[in-house]
C-alpha cells in the first residue's frame, strides 16, 4: 500500500488523511472515525488501482516486439514450431518491468493430465492483476514422462507471463516491424475508467478553491468544510449546483 509520500507525489487529494487527523484531535466518536478509516482505505484501494493500469499501459507502449530465436522440430527433422523461452523475454523486459514498478511471481499446479500457470503481477502502490494458462500434457510427445510435464509447465509459464504483461512476439524476419502493443475493448474501458478516477481523486485547483471560496463570501452557498480539502470532482460538483441556482 502506498505511503504517504508516494501519495503526495503521485498527486492524490489529502482529504481523508486531513479528516482523519481532525477527527483524531477533536476525539470522534468510534462510528465516525470507522468510516473515515473505510473512505480512507477505498481511496488508497482505488488509487492503487489507478496507478497500476496506467503504468501497465506505459510499459505496454515501450515493449519491445520479441523474436522467436528457438526451434521444435519433429522426429523426422522438419520444423514443428518456433518460440521464445522465457528466460529470453525476460532478459529483454526485466528492466522495463523494474523502471514501471512492477514485480511478479508465476506459481502453477497440476490438475490431471493438465498443468496450468498464474502469473501474479504486482504493482508499488498495493494492486496486483494475473493472468492464468492451463494446457494439456502432449501424451504422443517422444519425451520422459517428468518431461512431458516440464515442458508443458514451461509453455504456460511463458504464456501466463506473456498475457500478464500484453507483451507480443515477433518472427524472425519482423525485425523492421514496429509493433505495438493493442488492447480490447474492455481493456480500454477499464484504462479509461481508471484515468477518469485518478483525474477524479487529484486535489481541487487553486483556481476552484478561488471561486468556491468567493461563492462562500458572496453567500450564494452555503459550504462549512474545508476548502483545501476539496478534491477535483467535489469542487466541480459545488461550482456546478452554484451556477445552476443563478
Amino acid at each position: 500500500m502506498a505511503d504517504n509520500k508516494s501519495i503526495t507525489k503521485t498527486g492524490l487529494a489529502f482529504s481523508p488523511e486531513a479528516l482523519i487527523e481532525k477527527a483524531i484531535n477533536a476525539k470522534v466518536d468510534v462510528g465516525t472515525m470507522e468510516r473515515l478509516l473505510a473512505m480512507r482505505k477505498e481511496l488508497k484501494e482505488e488509487w492503487a488501482k489507478s496507478e497500476f493500469f496506467r503504468e501497465m499501459a506505459e510499459l505496454q507502449s515501450e515493449l519491445p516486439p520479441i523474436k522467436k530465436t528457438r526451434q521444435v522440430r519433429n522426429k523426422d527433422g522438419t520444423l514443428r514450431y518456433t518460440y521464445a523461452p522465457l528466460e529470453d523475454i525476460v532478459l529483454q523486459v526485466k528492466d522495463l518491468i523494474k523502471k514501471h514498478n512492477f514485480s511478479y511471481q508465476i506459481n502453477s499446479e497440476v490438475i490431471g493430465d493438465r498443468v496450468k500457470a498464474i502469473c501474479i503481477v504486482r504493482h508499488i502502490e498495493g494492486h496486483s492483476e494475473q493472468s492464468s494458462f492451463e494446457v494439456g500434457i502432449d501424451k504422443e510427445g517422444y519425451m520422459s514422462e517428468p518431461q512431458k510435464y516440464a515442458s508443458a509447465l514451461t509453455f504456460a509459464k511463458r504464456y501466463a507471463f506473456c498475457n500478464a504483461f500484453g507483451i507480443m512476439t515477433a518472427d524472425e524476419d519482423d525485425d523492421a516491424i514496429s509493433v505495438k502493443p493493442t488492447y480490447t475493448n474492455a481493456e480500454k474501458r477499464k484504462i479509461a475508467e481508471f484515468d477518469k478516477l485518478a483525474k477524479e481523486t487529484q486535489p481541487a485547483t487553486e483556481k476552484q478553491k478561488h471561486a468556491i471560496r468567493e461563492l462562500i463570501k458572496a453567500k450564494k452557498i452555503d459550504f462549512k468544510g474545508n476548502v483545501d480539502n476539496l478534491t477535483m470532482k467535489q469542487a466541480s460538483d459545488i461550482l456546478t449546483v452554484a451556477l445552476k441556482k443563478k
